[in-house]
């Protein structure tokens, strides 16, 4: 494959710059023979910066395992809708789609041409979006580390009418100045419900205060949950 497409149609060359995705072909050697505008955009760079260019000179950070065109090339290895992540000669990263094939004339291959979409912008939304959830849990960790109520009866979810109908119970409770007694087996989410009861009760404003029962000595429990005197201990 020569260093230019002279000999080749001019519609067919016209065709490949109109194409909305990026094209790259390159000959055996690795030198760049072909490279439409759509492919300049996504890798920031201009057509005569890359036209005879060595795939490896305009991308330092790719090496022979990683390059998709470098593995057509040596081994016919084609590629179908690969991500690919690469630093080019400007120090820009981008993140692409990549459909790579190698090119043959009879049984030899005499290069490769690589269709790419862009989805930096799209990566880039992905990682923004997990740091913040990771941001938002670790926040969330802390105001439980805190003493604060987190959790709401909205985040309570489920479908069995038992759940169910002690989530509505728990709202029933909630509007009222009573003490509740929230019972159940281990894992089941019953500082969930309390929190969720607290936080729609009128004392939302006020600090919510996690105890461990089981970790409390039976003698003091009593107090702890029905209160004392100064000195006494309730009268059983």
């Amino acid at each position: 494959m020569e260093s230019s497409f002279s000999h080749w149609s001019p519609q067919f060359e016209w065709i490949l710059q109109m194409m909305n995705v990026g094209v790259h072909i390159v000959n055996r050697s690795g030198q760049t023979v072909f490279y439409n505008e759509m492919m300049a955009q996504i890798d920031g760079m201009e057509r005569e910066q890359v036209l005879g260019k060595n795939i490896f000179h305009l991308y330092p950070s790719l090496t022979n395992e990683s390059s998709t065109l470098y593995l057509a090339l040596d081994k016919g290895i084609s590629t179908s809708e690969s991500i690919q992540s690469y630093v080019n000669i400007k120090g820009k990263k981008i993140t692409s789609i990549n459909s790579t094939f190698p090119l043959y004339e009879g049984s030899q291959i005499i290069g490769a041409v690589e269709i790419a979409k862009d989805v930096t912008k799209m990566m880039h939304m992905h990682d923004q979006i997990v740091e913040l959830r990771a941001t938002l849990i670790d926040a969330k960790r802390k105001k439980r580390s805190l003493g604060t109520a987190t959790y709401h009866f909205d985040d309570l979810i489920g479908s069995d009418p038992i759940f169910r109908q002690a989530v509505a119970q728990a709202k029933k409770a909630s509007r009222t100045p009573s003490p509740v007694m929230i019972c159940g087996p281990t894992g089941t989410g019953k500082e969930l419900i309390a929190q969720s009861v607290h936080n729609a009760s009128i004392r939302r404003d006020k600090p919510f205060l996690a105890l461990n029962c089981a970790a409390v000595p039976k003698e003091p429990l009593e107090g702890l949950l029905f209160g004392t005197q100064r000195g006494h201990l309730p009268e059983r």
